[in-house]
């Protein structure tokens, strides 16, 4: 069982969810209308829909699995899931990345694309922090969604929350 947060933006609603293959981790999310959508994700338990009322986007829906918290000095991995929305798809020939903003001292991090196909894109963060603390990993993701018509770049601003104990 798992939460699912919509009606992002000035208030979050939540509904709960089974079924699921996996546990994910509970996302504190918000999603800002303007150039970019900002994703804020706070170490977690569930998917982000960035199509849920009241978001800024419905181009796209972007589920984060934040990683449990590790030992210092073991890599934690978290992972980025994009799917398109209803009559989009994921542009394959569109440079995809996350690009990481400088980590936090003591803290080392890493990201790649893991798989990308018209339907789904995934891409994981490794982070390894050298001694126990708190911190949070911020970056932009790079993606485009297209319909028949247009390809349309995407830039949401991540920052997810972590812990080494």
């Amino acid at each position: 069982m798992h939460d699912v947060v919509s009606g992002l933006g000035r208030g979050a609603r939540r509904a709960s969810c089974s079924g699921m293959k996996r546990t994910r981790r509970l996302i504190s999310i918000s999603l800002v209308a303007a150039a970019a959508a900002v994703l804020t994700v706070s170490a977690v338990r569930a998917p982000a829909h960035a199509d849920a009322p009241g978001a800024a986007d419905a181009s796209f829906v972007l589920t984060v699995e934040a990683a449990e918290a590790v030992k210092p000095g073991q890599v934690a991995v978290s992972r980025l899931v994009v799917t398109p929305g209803p009559g989009y798809k994921l542009n394959r020939d569109f440079p995809s990345k996350l690009v990481l903003d400088p980590a936090p001292d003591g803290v080392s991090t890493e990201s790649a694309v893991e798989s990308i196909d018209a339907t789904r894109l995934v891409v994981a963060v490794r982070t390894t922090s050298r001694r126990p603390t708190s911190y949070a990993v911020t970056g932009r993701l790079r993606f485009a969604v297209c319909t028949d018509r247009t390809c349309d770049p995407k830039k949401p601003v991540i920052s997810l929350a972590l812990a080494a104990r």
